[in-house]
């Protein structure tokens, strides 16, 4: 009806296409969910299942494409950013559920994230908004690290934090379901974060002995460590001094100590460095620390040499690691290996084979998994990356054809990568 074709629909994500050119609706049987920017535009959609006993997937959402990124939008906020402006107040919820019910029991300055982690672009944005954010999330936010990031970009920011405890544990939809005036009666109680956080840990350790108390400095250490403010840091230092029974600055000098210990776990440990490395750069590095790593690389390159070149490596370094490493035999020595690469790159090498990969490479479907994943994110990577410059020539220079048509391709070969991911990801 509104003219749009099939490439136009695969593109948005709203259709998958088979390789016999039979269309497939991707949100067949759902309630959609409308996913705009803050302005009103419709970037993507959401669709939760209707039937409750399908075998499918709960929620769907659109693939990323080049006008949708889910970690730089907050549903709901084309609504609600004037209540929001106007108490300088955001509660955040997780969902698009969470933020309707929300919404209709009266708090009317609600957003959702879309998962249980804030984003840095999320958090600039609500920062045109809001002064104070309300944390009504179902994760775990003293123990979950992506969490814990989120909580981190928005404190740096400037943005005071609070939680809102709903009891029972229960998620806001739940909540609000059994009584509206719990939900609204959560919220205004909404405790500080390092609040909640001393609290949490208080109530998971014993406080009174002696090892509790140390599992209690230990939890809440990365929290009160990088508080700047001399003020903020004392009140909950005393806080603390009075919980656990110790003196202040016996707690200041190891909070400062577990600082130090996690700082230096993080220089060499991989899966927590997201926010301290640009995200390509992480991706490679993990990707070769999985095969330096792997007992024989091959076993793990015969999958993906075909599929990703040494050129789409943005370091150049990495990218003549990589190359190595596929023309490697069946029989590997890591010494041998690191020992044949040119001066300049062993101890890139070296410092990727002692990273802490954790469980992971003793599980050989999970090793493919990662593998393939980071696959797919250093070419999706390097398409956008592609598709930015192309956009900026098109801006520069107006309507090009040449440019145009590789826009087009660049989009349908980004759609592709993302639908083919997609129903790996669905079949495994």
């Amino acid at each position: 009806k509104k003219g749009y074709t099939n490439k136009d629909l695969e593109t948005a994500g709203l259709i998958s296409v088979s390789e016999k050119g039979k269309v497939f609706d991707r949100f067949r049987g759902r309630v959609m969910f409308t996913l705009c920017d803050h302005r009103g535009n419709v970037l993507g959609f959401a669709g939760r299942l209707l039937d409750a006993n399908a075998k499918e997937a709960k929620y769907v959402n659109t693939a990323e494409t080049p006008v949708y990124i889910k970690g730089n939008i907050l549903y709901g906020l084309d609504i609600t950013k004037d209540e929001i402006r106007k108490t300088k107040n955001a509660v955040i919820c997780e969902g698009e559920i969470d933020t309707i019910q929300a919404y209709q029991a009266g708090t009317k300055n609600v957003v959702a994230i879309k998962g249980s982690a804030l984003t840095e672009a999320q958090v600039n944005l609500l920062k045109r908004f809001a002064e104070n954010i309300f944390l009504a999330l179902d994760a775990d936010m003293a123990g979950d690290a992506a969490a814990h990031r989120g909580i981190q970009t928005a404190d740096n920011a400037g943005l005071n934090i609070k939680v809102v405890e709903i009891p029972d544990g229960k998620d806001p939809d739940e909540c609000i379901k059994k009584d509206p005036a719990i939900w609204l009666q959560a919220v205004q109680d909404a405790v500080p974060f390092y609040d909640y956080v001393i609290d949490s840990a208080a109530k998971k350790y014993d406080p009174n002995s002696a090892l509790g108390k140390k599992n209690i400095v230990k939890d809440t250490a990365k929290f009160l460590k990088p508080i700047e403010n001399a003020v903020v840091r004392a009140h909950y230092l005393k806080k603390l001094s009075q919980i656990i029974d110790l003196e202040e600055d016996v707690i200041a000098t190891q909070i400062e100590k577990e600082g130090d210990r996690l700082n230096v776990e993080q220089k060499t440990e991989m899966p927590e460095k997201v926010e301290v490395m640009k995200r390509r750069d992480y991706i490679e590095e993990y990707l070769l620390a999985l095969l330096l790593q792997a007992q024989n690389p091959q076993d793990w390159l015969v999958f993906i040499k075909d599929k990703l070149s040494p050129k789409e490596f943005k370091s150049a370094g990495r990218g003549k690691i990589y190359d190595s490493l596929t023309k490697t035999k069946n029989e590997f020595d890591i010494k041998l290996f690191i020992g044949e690469l040119p001066e300049e790159l062993r101890p890139m090498a070296d410092k990727l084979f002692l990273v802490d990969l954790g469980p992971v490479l003793d599980d050989q479907q999970k090793m493919l998994e990662e593998i393939s994943r980071l696959v797919w994110d250093i070419k999706g990577l390097t398409i956008r990356e592609r598709l930015n410059d192309v956009s900026l020539k098109i801006k520069e220079k107006g309507d090009d054809d040449a440019l145009q048509k590789e826009f087009l391709s660049l989009t349908s070969e980004l759609q592709k990568l993302i639908q083919d991911r997609r129903m790996i990801s669905d079949d495994s």
